[in-house]
């Protein structure tokens, strides 16, 4: 009797451990597809944005952008077109605001990034935000982010000519903020920086008008 108590358990067991299987089974696959559908259907919205941003209608692209962001909101791509396409409107704290969440996105993902074009699209948000980072820093004094925006844009591609003209920019202005606190040796080394910077950028891209000051 205690034998066929002790089958009869051990088969209770054996089904529970069977529909447990079956359940996860089947339940994984379905999380994935959901996941894999969400962002293929992003990629699709994102793929339409790019499409009609280039026929010039800005409008419809936005939307399209924002679809993809619905979809998949870790779409790095998504946030930077969106962002530009913002700025083309003059929205700027909207714009500023997902290439900034497209840069924080990018920093996680751009070592595993092989594509040309991608890699260009990086380095423009990382760009574009060092500028906003400038321009504030024109008004606050604290030039720590942009300093450190260009110093890992420089480190990640050194030929990168519009980011030695930025930073040529920023020591010229702590060279000026220098002179006005009376710290001679400071702005002396601070100019000698932008002149070198400058003349970087020059060697780089001789055409580079604004390299030329």
């Amino acid at each position: 009797m205690n034998m066929k108590k002790t089958r009869m358990s051990s088969v209770r067991r054996f089904g529970w451990f069977v529909m447990l299987a079956l359940c996860l089974g089947l339940l994984t696959p379905s999380c994935k597809s959901k996941e894999e559908k969400g962002r293929e259907a992003a990629q699709q919205h994102y793929q339409k944005g790019v499409a009609l941003q280039k026929a010039g209608k800005q409008n419809e692209a936005i939307i399209e952008f924002k679809n993809a962001i619905q979809q998949n909101p870790n779409f790095a791509h998504a946030y930077y077109q969106l962002g530009v396409a913002l700025l083309d409107q003059q929205d700027v704290n909207q714009g500023y605001g997902n290439l900034m969440k497209a840069v924080e996105l990018y920093k996680g993902i751009a070592k595993d990034i092989k594509d040309a074009n991608e890699k260009q699209m990086i380095m423009d948000a990382r760009f574009r935000v060092a500028e906003l980072y400038l321009n504030q820093a024109f008004r606050s004094r604290d030039f720590s982010r942009v300093e450190a925006e260009l110093k890992d844009i420089l480190a990640e591609d050194p030929t990168y000519v519009s980011a030695y003209v930025l930073r040529g920019r920023m020591l010229m202005a702590l060279g000026s903020l220098a002179k006005d606190e009376g710290k001679a040796e400071d702005v002396a080394a601070r100019y000698e920086s932008a002149a070198a910077d400058l003349k970087k950028a020059i060697e780089l891209q001789p055409t580079r008008a604004e390299a030329h000051v």
